[in-house]
């Protein structure tokens, strides 16, 4: 029976390390991804809310079913991004760039979003895009 280190572990082991190497980095750690993707939702936020005032000023001049897949599109939208929201709130005091707590205190949570809150905000990103492409193009042609 052996207890050795194989190949794979050591590769392993060596992308972890990795990881939480780049997760730990000030200029493009997990911080600055938090930032990034806080901008992010704050701009889709204002987006929904611009394309909700829009969508209620059009309910005399829109067919109900066009106004139900509108309805519906924005809902696709919103369940997952305001579930994803409240996942993130937890992170704000470690890693928001005015944040109180010192560097080594936030070593927790930048590793926790370094190896579970990039992916999902990858995931989120990619099941919103369809939908945010079939808004703008009901409004862009609505515009017209």
């Amino acid at each position: 029976m052996s207890f050795g280190w194989a190949a794979g572990d050591i590769v392993l082991a060596l992308q972890v390390l990795y990881k939480v190497g780049h997760a730990l980095n000030d200029a493009r750690g997990a911080s600055s991804v938090y930032q990034e993707s806080s901008a992010f939702l704050d701009s889709l936020q204002k987006t929904l809310e611009h394309l909700r005032l829009f969508a209620s000023s059009l309910n005399s001049s829109i067919s109900p079913g066009k106004l139900h897949e509108l309805q519906k599109s924005v809902s696709q939208i919103r369940v997952p991004v305001t579930r994803f929201v409240e996942d993130v709130k937890k992170f704000e005091p470690a890693l928001a760039a005015d944040s109180p707590r010192s560097k080594v205190l936030a070593i927790p949570r930048k590793i926790q979003w370094s190896f579970q809150m990039e992916s999902r905000l990858k995931k989120l990103q990619d099941t919103i895009v369809v939908p945010m492409l079939g808004l703008n193009l009901v409004f862009g042609v609505h515009m017209l």
